[in-house]
């Protein structure tokens, strides 16, 4: 009779409080546990029970409920689903959100289902394709290529795949500010948001499955690029409705299932609905590099928009200021007589003579600024 397996404990650590058991997501690629508490605050650890960060959110002074959390698949984000309606990603490393991404405009609108998958692409090259061509191809290339043609063969795609970012300067710190969230004051969050280009990742595509109590499936791929949101396939009424509650696939499959349960008592049980997403096998196989350039594009974008954004506070600050000191004086020189700063500083240059209530103001406020 074989050994019972004996587990060791790697660390233990005592919470502040409860954790909920349906909220733990472990990345094995960063070694990070997340952990959902009872308080609706996600906790992230090491294994060795270091704390790395915790994440919460309010709206308007109200703590969102907590209601679904996972890890992506090579670890460098965590998606969190919130009570409305949004699921935001967080950095590995801090607790700044990434992205935020809205699931349902309804109010109290629950997620029932939170999956994040990779589909991996058995992609051609042009070397595959052409030897496809058979002796065609081999009279026109000859013995030319002998020893090369593999690397000749496969240019066009290490062209596509060049990234020139490692090149560029990095992008500054942006203040905090603005009326976008400050997901660009700090270089961790920068980090995170523009990632350098891996060639290993150029066959794979990242995909998030939310499923709603509103019987609807939204569906995105690399991170924020979102490709919509579906109703259920299956019949629905106002009194029933078929809410996705648990996601399987392969990364090699573009076939996903979905097990769904109805929300009448009349009509219970379960529901195994396949799902095939016709986009990935059909598309090109540079679907992941169009679609990871284009996040990348759309958040150098959300960058732009947050340095026009400071640039036009601080520009209408600077107007403000020099307004409001003229103003103070204004008003104090038209209690003491019909004067302004302008022809009371006319009259200093003129006389020689300086008004107590001016220079009062040069000495005391100006002068100080």
């Amino acid at each position: 009779m074989a050994k019972p397996v004996q587990l060791q404990v790697i660390a233990e650590k005592t919470l502040h409080s409860p954790a909920n058991p349906d909220l733990l997501a472990y990345s094995p690629s960063m070694e990070l546990l997340a952990i959902g508490g009872a308080d609706n605050n996600v906790l992230i650890y090491r294994l060795n029970g270091q704390r790395v960060f915790s994440a919460s959110q309010k709206v308007k002074g109200v703590v969102l409920e907590l209601q679904k959390l996972v890890w992506k698949p090579n670890g460098q984000l965590i998606a969190i689903a919130w009570s409305d309606g949004t699921v935001r990603l967080i950095g590995a490393e801090s607790n700044k959100t990434v992205h935020k991404i809205t699931v349902s405009e309804e109010e109290d609108t629950e997620v029932t289902c939170l999956a994040w998958t990779t589909y991996s692409a058995a992609s051609k090259s042009l070397g595959d394709i052409l030897s496809e061509a058979g002796s065609l191809w081999k009279d026109a290339a000859g013995g030319g290529l002998k020893g090369k043609s593999a690397q000749l063969l496969d240019l066009p795609r290490d062209l596509a795949a060049i990234d020139i970012e490692s090149s560029l300067p990095k992008l500054s710190v942006l203040p905090s500010g603005g009326t976008t969230e400050d997901i660009f004051s700090s270089r961790a969050s920068l980090d995170a948001l523009f990632r350098p280009f891996d060639p290993k990742d150029n066959d794979s595509i990242s995909i998030m499955i939310v499923g709603t109590s509103t019987g609807h499936i939204h569906l995105s791929i690399f991170d924020s690029f979102v490709i919509g949101t579906f109703p259920s396939p299956l019949k629905s009424s106002k009194t029933s409705r078929h809410q996705l509650i648990r996601h399987a696939s392969h990364p090699r499959h573009a076939v996903h299932g979905l097990l769904m349960k109805s929300t009448s008592t009349l009509v219970g049980g379960l529901f195994f609905v396949p799902m095939h997403l016709g986009f990935l096998t059909s598309s090109s196989s540079d679907l992941s590099l169009l679609a990871s350039r284009s996040s990348a594009l759309q958040n150098l974008l959300r960058y732009i928009h947050q340095v026009q954004t400071l640039m036009a506070a601080e520009y209408q600050a600077t107007q403000d200021l020099p307004s409001r000191f003229l103003g103070n004086i204004d008003e104090t020189l038209g209690e003491h007589g019909d004067w302004t700063i302008a022809p009371a500083l006319y009259h200093q240059v003129v006389t020689g003579h300086t008004l107590p209530e001016v220079k009062e103001w040069l000495v005391d406020e100006l002068a100080e600024r």
